[in-house]
């Protein structure tokens, strides 16, 4: 007898657990029939990872330290590379390209 009930416990959880959704999801159905606002503001209280009544901190803005080597000194390490030949022709020169034509300015 022990052994039929606990073959039978997780049937009657499992349906449980079903009426229990259907149950929630037709009280938010009704909800959000009636008061849309309210249901909005539920889903959001469910969704919310921080917990009820918390807000998302605001983004900082990103602070990157200054380069350590300037534009003017990334083209001359190329212009020394080229002349040397440590730069080998094909993809890595296409890479690093040709400075010579002024790029517009990504900050302006």
């Amino acid at each position: 007898r022990l052994f039929e009930q606990a073959n039978k416990e997780p049937e009657l959880r499992a349906k449980q657990d079903r009426d229990t959704m259907k149950r929630n999801r037709e009280r938010f159905e009704k909800l959000a029939r009636e008061n849309l606002e309210m249901a909005i503001k539920e889903v959001e209280k469910r969704n919310n990872p921080f917990g009820a009544g918390t807000t998302l901190r605001k983004r900082t803005k990103l602070e990157l330290p200054a380069p350590q080597v300037s534009d003017v000194e990334l083209d001359e390490i190329a212009r020394l590379g080229r002349r040397h030949g440590a730069l080998p022709e094909g993809a890595t020169s296409d890479l690093v390209g040709d400075y010579s034509a002024k790029a517009p300015s990504l900050s302006a």
